[in-house]
């Protein structure tokens, strides 16, 4: 097990049997919730043979709960970090305001 480093803003928690790690913190006075999924022991055997390791991870931001928020989803690996989803959209409503990366 590898401790996060004390400098990280985010508080950790680990979902066991998800396969996932949720990062939570406050940032000006808004909410900030990234998913990431762990590795498997197979990813890092590739690294080692030097393979890059990917993991997925997806986010929502939101300044209070009532209000619209941001989601996205991602890929990351050793160089590059790939959005494959963004969406902006109220949690009260079926709406979905903006969908899709206009990049």
């Amino acid at each position: 097990v590898v401790e996060a480093p004390s400098e990280l803003p985010f508080e950790i928690k680990d979902n066991p049997g998800e396969g996932t790690m949720t990062l939570t913190r406050e940032y000006q006075g808004e909410k900030i919730i990234v998913t990431v999924d762990k590795p498997d022991l197979f990813d890092y055997a590739a690294k080692d043979e030097g393979k890059y390791v990917q993991f997925a991870l997806s986010g929502i931001i939101r300044k209070k709960y009532e209000e619209p928020q941001l989601e996205f989803d991602a890929k990351v690996d050793a160089d590059e970090i790939t959005i494959n989803s963004l969406n902006v959209w109220d949690r009260y409503s079926s709406d979905i305001w903006l969908e899709e990366p206009f990049f």
